[in-house]
């Protein structure tokens, strides 16, 4: 999953949060030893509160050899889930592993403020998926978990 779109609350609405998401998967080519991106992708709705503002926002890994590692939030603690980046990592100097110790952060899909919450994969995985609750009544996210899967290189 490289990608992530995100619309925001309602405007009626003083919270701030994610009330709707979706997401990007990109295929990379195995039969490639750089393992690049081979543009091939599949875009799935995540989830959709019973109402949010039009326009997604996204956030996304910007290179062709940039693997998902796991994601950033921004929380209100206790309560729901306000904002989304994704941590990437570039491969090692040696072209066999992930650099983790060197992760590299995508931009905040929208841009609000609150307590960072980080989301990591163990050491040489990639994130795959998520699972979510969210609130069917208001909307917001109140938990959040990753997927991961090991690269075999």
């Amino acid at each position: 999953m490289t990608d992530l779109g995100v619309n925001q609350e309602p405007v009626a609405n003083p919270a701030q949060f994610i009330a709707r998401m979706e997401g990007r998967c990109r295929e990379f080519n195995l039969l490639n030893a750089a393992l690049p991106q081979n543009g091939n992708f599949a875009n799935i709705n995540i989830f959709a509160a019973p109402s949010y503002r039009p326009g997604v926002l996204w956030t996304a890994v910007p290179a062709i050899d940039s693997y998902p590692i796991g994601l950033q939030l921004r929380v209100n603690p206790g309560s729901h889930v306000k904002d989304v980046r994704i941590i990437y990592a570039h491969k090692d100097a040696t072209g066999m592993a992930l650099d983790v110790a060197a992760p590299f952060y995508s931009p905040w899909a929208i841009g609000y403020a609150g307590n960072i919450q980080t989301l990591s994969c163990p050491p040489q995985e990639v994130m795959t998926g998520l699972d979510l609750r969210y609130d069917t009544v208001a909307g917001p996210i109140r938990t959040l978990e990753i997927h991961c899967r090991a690269l075999s290189w």
